[in-house]
């Protein structure tokens, strides 16, 4: 899912650094990749837009790992 043409989807590399910096490891970010969220209507999957939306993507990652409560 991270690869298109034998490359590293350049999303990957922002959506390690966006966890890492919200105290995500890679394992968390993976997991959430494949998990239903509500921040995606309707509790859609990130990684079903990690190749058509990106940015979306990361978006909805900083909106879900920055929350302060």
């Amino acid at each position: 899912f991270q690869f298109v043409d034998g490359r590293v989807l350049p999303v990957i590399a922002e959506l390690r650094a966006l966890g890492v910096a919200s105290g995500q490891d890679e394992r968390d970010v993976l997991l959430w990749l494949f998990s239903p969220t509500t921040y995606l209507a309707p509790a859609g999957r990130p990684i079903d837009l990690l190749r058509g939306d990106p940015s979306a993507v990361v978006a909805v990652a900083e909106q879900a790992w920055t929350i302060e409560w």
